[in-house]
Parts: structure tokens; C-alpha cells; sequence
């Protein structure tokens, strides 16, 4: 059971504070079930989770080590775009990566989408809507936990990215991606 004031991942919902654990008085639910109480950090609302049978997946946000070693990581992870002849599989796959909630996921999907982005756009053609849609949700799930491991403002950490990437080459402790 989480404690009060932890910070977990919840679904596609990202980083929530656990604000309290009891039986919500809303209709339909059973007083005797408890639930967490989380408070999304980049959304509006209350969510209410069951504690026993969660139906959606939810774990603790990643600790700033494994927030530091993944960006770390980063120059290392080769990501080709993914190609494929339909929408359909198209968003299979990126919800197939998403629903497995690891960062390290995240950071292959959007090194992939943004392969995919440069390729079409030097083509002068468009970036579909699908690619933008996923690669913003990649962004906001990473960014939104990476900002909760770093203490760092959501904002920051595109910028917290690029800086330490840049340094690493700059010290020759990794290449950058391309």
C-alpha cells in the first residue's frame, strides 16, 4: 500500500500524489473497498483507485538515480521510425510501447517518432496528426515523471535533457543521438 504523499505513476494519467486512502462516498461504490485518493500533478480532478485490484497500472515514480542513468542511456538507444502501411497498426504499436508505462520505452518511442519527424519533414511533407498526438502523450508521461525524480519543473526538463547530453560529449562520456 502506498503511503500519503507518494508520488506514483497512474496509467496514462502520469505522476499523481497519493492524497488519502478510504471508501469514497459515491454512488456505486462499495463502502467497505478502500481506495486511493491521487491528485494528478499535471491534470485537474481526483482519481479514486481501488487498492486491492487497481484496474489500471500504477507504480512509484522512478527514483532521480534511475531519472539520471536513463538520460545517460539516451545517445545509446537506437530508434528507428516506425513504418507502417496503416493508422491502425500505427496506433497499436505506439499504445503497445505507452501501456508498458517504462521510461526507457518512452524514450525509444520518441527517439523513434522524432526520426520520423526529421525524415518527413525533410521531404517537405507533413507529420501526421497520430505521430504529434503520441509523441506529445511519450513527452508528458516522460517529462511529467522525470520532472517528479529530478525536482525540476516540468518545463525544465526538455532543456535539463539537451544541457547534459551536451556535456556529455563535450567530456566524451557518450556521443549524442542523432
Amino acid at each position: 500500500m502506498y503511503e500519503i504523499g507518494t508520488m506514483v505513476v497512474y496509467g496514462n494519467s502520469g505522476v499523481c500524489e497519493v492524497i488519502g486512502y478510504d471508501a469514497p462516498k459515491i454512488r456505486g461504490i462499495d463502502p467497505k473497498q478502500k481506495y486511493y485518493t491521487l491528485r494528478p500533478l499535471y491534470q485537474s480532478g481526483t482519481i479514486y483507485c481501488p487498492v486491492d485490484h487497481p484496474r489500471v497500472f500504477i507504480r512509484p515514480v522512478i527514483s532521480r538515480e534511475t531519472a539520471e542513468h536513463l538520460i545517460n542511456l539516451i545517445p545509446e538507444i537506437d530508434a528507428e521510425p516506425f513504418e507502417s502501411s496503416g493508422m491502425q497498426e500505427t496506433t497499436e504499436h505506439y499504445r503497445s510501447v505507452i501501456s508498458t508505462h517504462d521510461c526507457a520505452d518512452l524514450i525509444e518511442l520518441l527517439k523513434s517518432i522524432y526520426s520520423k519527424k526529421r525524415k518527413v519533414e525533410a521531404k517537405k511533407r507533413k507529420f501526421s496528426q497520430l505521430d504529434g498526438r503520441y509523441m506529445k502523450l511519450a513527452e508528458d508521461l516522460l517529462y511529467g515523471e522525470f520532472a517528479v525524480a529530478l525536482s525540476l519543473p516540468r518545463d525544465s526538463v526538455h532543456g535539463y535533457i539537451k544541457k547534459r547530453l551536451a556535456a556529455m560529449e563535450n567530456t566524451g562520456e557518450a556521443s549524442p543521438a542523432p
